[in-house]
């Protein structure tokens, strides 16, 4: 789709087509319509993600050319944002084009873990392909997607190192879709990684993925850890536009019987067993609502969402409008600007808060475990 394209006698690299773009969200990412495509799209030239080849045009379903920056260099990157694309690029050479040579299955002290690595493979790897130049370029590189947590040892011991130490890559990184390029958070720090789905207790059945990601109906990059999490469908200054990241789902445990439940404090929700938007409708005890006024601010309102109805509150900002307004992790969505929402999933839920980018009127229904706190 991205291809050198000719008009009027003068070629454009590196560039696509409007309406071919909607066509491709519609066919591989499982958008409902052009419309919905459309407004994507449009949300991502709002961040500098994609713009107009001359800077003339807001994104159209048209025959109009449309480039992505980080193609032509006009896209200014932190060295966070590097380390994360490069991050994203290793895996997706490693897993989604099926020609891996380092991930492989591994036994680490009785436990099967499945796509690792040892860190000496990734070296080894890194520069026999050329994408770093020395053993001690590659160890950085290594130490970098680390520390940003794009990788880790399987079970948290080790720092990265060029030995016969066992490493896995972020597990949401085989989720990336279209949807979470919206996910926009202040700085990518780094991915939520939830430490328990590295224990020594993880299995073969779930290796590299603590829980069935919660697929969302459309397209769907992390962290209550890095804090700075913001809204699906934000709207936000260019600025933020460079540190988009994916929001990490939860792992599937279930804690004094509560359905859900923050982890470590402002990480990602966890399930066990997500309420349906029937039982939902009439909360017993278990449940309170609440409405909350929240006032977005230049990035947005600071929280994110998912689900596929109910809705529900996966990351908040501990900064952010909407955790100052009382929002928190675990919270259903009921009523979003006056429209009810239960039985909407997430970017539904989505499309009418970018109706008002400045201001949210939201009733939730707040877990009891919550309720008790205040």
């Amino acid at each position: 789709m991205v291809k050198d394209r000719r008009y009027h006698l003068r070629m454009y690299p590196k560039c696509f087509v409007g309406s071919e773009a909607v066509d491709r969200l519609i066919k591989h990412a499982g958008v409902k319509d052009r419309s919905t495509a459309a407004l994507m799209l449009n949300v991502l030239q709002r961040h500098n993600v994609i713009h107009h080849v001359c800077d003339d045009h807001q994104f159209k379903d048209t025959y109009l050319f449309y480039r992505f920056r980080v193609d032509d260099g006009t896209l200014p990157l932190s060295r966070e944002t590097e380390l994360y694309i490069k991050g994203h690029q290793l895996y997706h050479e490693q897993t989604l084009l099926g020609n891996s040579s380092v991930l492989k299955l591994h036994n680490e002290s009785g436990v099967m873990y499945d796509k690792s690595f040892h860190g000496a493979q990734l070296v080894n790897w890194l520069v026999k392909s050329n994408k770093c130049s020395t053993r001690q370029e590659a160890i950085g590189l290594g130490k970098d997607l680390l520390e940003l947590r794009l990788i880790q040892h399987v079970t948290n011991e080790h720092h990265f190192k060029d030995e016969r130490l066992l490493y896995v890559f972020h597990p949401d990184l085989s989720q990336l879709k279209v949807i979470d390029l919206l996910d926009i958070h202040e700085r990518p720090r780094s991915l939520s990684l939830d430490s328990s789905m590295f224990s020594q207790k993880q299995k073969l059945a779930s290796p590299c993925q603590p829980i069935p990601p919660v697929p969302p109906k459309s397209p769907q990059m992390p962290d209550a850890t890095a804090a700075d999490s913001r809204p699906k469908f934000q709207i936000g200054s260019p600025e933020q536009e460079e540190s988009q990241n994916l929001m990490s789902e939860s792992d599937n445990e279930d804690l004094s019987g509560s359905r859900f439940q923050d982890s470590h404090g402002s990480g990602a929700v966890r399930f066990s067993q997500s309420p349906t938007a029937e039982e939902l409708k009439n909360p017993d005890e278990s449940c309170r609502r609440q409405t909350l006024q929240i006032l977005g601010d230049s990035v947005g309102f600071g929280f994110v969402i998912r689900g596929d109805g109910p809705s529900y509150v996966q990351t908040v900002d501990p900064s952010g409008p909407a955790a100052k307004a009382g929002l928190k992790i675990g919270q259903f969505l009921y009523f979003v600007n006056g429209e009810y929402v239960l039985n909407k999933d997430h970017v539904e839920v989505a499309h009418i808060i970018l109706r008002n980018p400045q201001q949210l009127t939201m009733d939730v229904l707040v877990p009891r475990h919550q309720a008790s706190q205040h």
